[in-house]
């Protein structure tokens, strides 16, 4: 934090040759390639730019996104003048005379709060406390067993089909009974999301008729992450410009074992930049992981490289979501939130069936992070079966609907 020291002291750095033209006259601006463009930057309005391996994010205060410009941020910083701009982390470069305020782990720049990681984190990874803290839960979770909280998780469902076998007609179908659910079940909320594979997004707009229902994807070399960063981000573009409003994609865990958490984070900050708008659930695999330090190292991770959600598990390889995974996953949103003020989302995937699992899960996230994680914008169940047995406890009648 020793950068953010001299921001609060007004040292942001030693004066430095400004950018010059011809004539030796200072200027206010640079060029930088984007795409096959070089595009001018006013350096004035400049609010902080954040580096991304071999790209970076200059943001401004005349446009809410960032333009993305092909360069390292050490070369940035060599063309920026050290007495208006300060690297206050090893990602970021801030405009001193943007700065609002600074105060331990964060510096605000315009309406915007930049985080510098603080690696403490007091979340519990002993399996007796994890354990027994669930235990807890689970015991408490019958209490909040109703008509009305049914109806919620059975509205929180990312309803998924990803099967080898899915086609263009088998999708259609499948979003043709979500179209119906409304007409079938006029009294009840419809599912949150359809989630399919990403070459099935627009497959889905065009056929999904009902307001209110998310389209969600899979991509990025779902389910292992083996794949190229350039097939990655081509992967969620094209679902983003298919339809898609939800992308998940699975954390590399060649880079989180290697320990190389600098790719890794990279890698997810790029992924978020192309999806812009939509939502990105960072798939942690916890069964992959299989230690609670590890599951708290992967949410730290997430969060800090830019997630809507962290989510448990693909359902595909490795063991599905567990409580006690959700719980060391539900504490670190806590801590981040705390620290950060931002929220970040939840999802539970993989091997939630019953009516009764979903209730532990709604108990859990009520007890760790409070009622205002209760919300569509804040979780979500990925599931196929469990929507039939949620939509049974809602009748009281046994419904193979989906």
């Amino acid at each position: 934090l020793e950068a953010a020291k001299r921001l609060a002291e007004g040292q942001a750095g030693q004066p430095a040759e400004q950018p010059a033209d011809d004539d030796g006259t200072a200027r206010d601006y640079l060029f930088v390639k984007c795409e096959n463009r070089m595009v001018r930057v006013d350096l004035p309005g400049v609010l902080y730019v954040k580096g991304l391996k071999d790209y970076v994010c200059i943001y401004t205060e005349d446009s809410p996104r960032a333009l993305i410009a092909l360069t390292t941020l050490k070369a940035i910083e060599e063309r920026l003048p050290s007495s208006r701009f300060c690297r206050v982390h090893k990602s970021y470069i801030v405009n001193v005379g943007k700065v609002c305020a600074v105060e331990r782990g964060k510096v605000y720049v315009g309406s915007e709060c930049i985080t510098l990681t603080d690696a403490s984190s007091r979340v519990p990874v002993s399996p007796e406390a994890v354990r027994g803290e669930v235990a807890k839960i689970v015991e408490k979770a019958g209490e909040y067993a109703s008509p009305e909280v049914y109806q919620f998780l059975f509205s929180s469902i990312d309803l998924t089909t990803l099967s080898t076998t899915d086609s263009q007609s088998s999708v259609a179908r499948f979003t043709q009974r979500v179209n119906d659910f409304d007409n079938d079940y006029p009294q009840y909320k419809n599912v949150a999301a359809i989630c399919v594979y990403s070459n099935f997004a627009e497959v889905v707009r065009t056929n999904l008729d009902v307001p209110g229902v998310d389209i969600a994807v899979v991509a990025g070399g779902f389910p292992s992450s083996q794949t190229f960063t350039s097939v990655k981000v081509a992967d969620c573009a094209l679902s983003v410009a298919g339809g898609a409003t939800e992308v998940d994609v699975v954390m590399n865990l060649g880079y989180f074992f290697d320990e190389n958490y600098e790719d890794l984070c990279d890698e997810l900050i790029e992924l978020k930049q192309t999806v812009k708008d939509a939502h990105l659930k960072v798939i942690l695999e916890t069964g992959a992981l299989k230690s609670y330090e590890n599951i708290k190292k992967a949410s730290v991770l997430a969060m800090y490289s830019d997630a809507d959600f962290i989510k448990t598990s693909t359902g595909k390889i490795y063991d599905g979501a567990t409580l006690d995974a959700a719980w060391v996953m539900c504490q670190c949103i806590k801590e981040y939130y705390d620290k950060t003020g931002r929220k970040v989302g939840f999802k539970p995937a993989g091997g939630v069936r019953t009516a009764e699992e979903a209730l532990c899960y709604y108990a859990l996230v009520k007890e760790v992070l409070g009622d205002e994680w209760l919300t569509h914008d804040l979780f979500r169940i990925g599931a196929s079966s469990l929507a039939n047995s949620l939509l049974s406890a809602m009748t009281g009648e046994d419904e193979k609907y989906f």
